[in-house]
Formats: C-alpha cells, sequence, structure tokens
C-alpha cells in the first residue's frame, strides 16, 4: 500500500494546506484511484532541509490506516511538519476548486 494526500483546493495563495491521506495500491506507476477521483500524481514527500519545517494539516480518511502522522490535533485530523521547500510545492500544486490527488 502506499500513502497518499487528496490535497484539498483553495483560491487563496496562502491558506493552511489541508489534506485527506488514504493508502492505495498502485501498480507500475499512478492510476485512477477510485470512481471520478481522476489520476494520481507522485511527489516525493522525503526531499529538503530539516531546517525551518512548515506545518500541513491531514485527515485520515481510513482512521485505521497504518501510516504515521505525528501532532495529533483530534482523532482524525493531524498536524505534519514538512520541509519548506515540500510545503512551497504543495501550496503551487494545490488546484482552486478541485481536489488533487499526490
Amino acid at each position: 500500500m502506499n500513502r497518499v494526500i487528496r490535497l484539498l483546493p483553495c483560491t487563496q495563495n496562502n491558506a493552511l494546506i489541508q489534506g485527506r491521506l488514504f493508502a492505495c495500491p498502485i501498480v507500475r506507476g499512478c492510476r485512477p484511484i477510485q470512481d471520478g477521483d481522476g489520476l494520481c500524481e507522485a511527489l516525493s514527500y522525503s526531499w529538503g532541509s530539516p531546517d525551518n519545517p512548515r506545518e500541513i494539516y491531514v485527515e485520515n480518511e481510513d482512521p485505521s490506516a497504518s501510516f504515521a502522522v505525528r501532532s495529533a490535533v483530534s482523532s482524525s485530523k493531524r498536524v505534519v511538519r514538512v520541509a519548506a521547500n515540500l510545503h512551497q510545492a504543495l501550496s503551487r500544486l494545490r488546484h482552486l476548486y478541485v481536489d488533487r490527488i499526490l
């Protein structure tokens, strides 16, 4: 299973980055996740300097999924610290009106 984020849309450039994490089997690269969800795109999340981390807010679509997320905000919403350049990439990749699957 792969960790996938449904990056939620936002019309404001400086708004908090929010998404929903879920586990998904991906075979031979990206493929449609579920009917109507569109295609998954690949983005490495383990790059960049660990100095000056930024926060994104995520929710588990499947609370029983076994992936590690730090600093619980509630049972399903959590804060994840990411490198500043990954935060910037997510900000730029976020669509205005539709979810983006990464």
